[in-house]
């Protein structure tokens, strides 16, 4: 660089500098002022009794489609949850019926959407409708436990358990449907 174009760029250098500086001391400024009243002292009103409201449905607006969400109606302990978390527990055997310690496992959910019925075998075919959800290794007992949530369909989740040993069925499909999941491999 020239001498010139050296001292118009520090120049500029120093200029982005200084604004730099007028920007990150204005923030802590303002960071430092702003906030948090620290006094015990209330200056709000005291909070007003919330009157409840009764929302039971009439029985002829039932009968028809809703034309706005202020006429929707659901029941009193409706609850919009779509899962279903369950307290997985496999255990695996070896082939002399022993704690297979260590052993590798994954469980996968099938999805069952578009087929006749649930599958009950494992094939190949459904290795395309399998999405891995966890995986890990069984402790020293032999023991794999995991807690896992599941979509909520029309019917219960349907999911894949799949140990990576030798000697034993290591693939088993199994349908949840309830908050604990046990089932023993081997």
């Amino acid at each position: 660089m020239t001498h010139n174009r050296l001292s118009k760029f520090m120049q500029t250098l120093q200029e982005h500098f200084k604004n730099s500086a007028v920007v990150g001391v204005s923030s802590l400024v303002l960071a430092a002022c702003g906030g948090g009243g620290g006094g015990s002292a209330s200056t709000s009103a005291p909070a007003e009794a919330v009157e409840v409201q009764s929302y039971t449905p009439d029985a002829e607006r039932l009968k028809s489609p809703a034309d706005s969400s202020m006429e929707l109606y659901v029941e009193e302990n409706f609850a919009f949850d779509q899962t279903l978390v369950t307290h997985l527990t496999v255990r695996v055997l070896d082939e002399t019926g022993g704690n297979n310690a260590f052993s590798r496992l994954n469980v996968y959910l099938i999805d069952v959407d578009g087929l006749d019925a649930p599958p009950t075998q494992w094939t190949d075919e459904l290795s395309t409708r399998a999405q891995l959800v966890t995986g890990g290794m069984s402790d020293a007992q032999g023991v794999f436990t995991r807690i896992i949530e599941l979509p909520k369909g029309q019917q219960a989740p349907l999911i894949l358990i799949e140990a990576n040993v030798l000697g034993i069925e290591n693939k088993q499909l199994l349908s949840v449907d309830s908050e604990t999941t046990s089932i023993t491999l081997g």
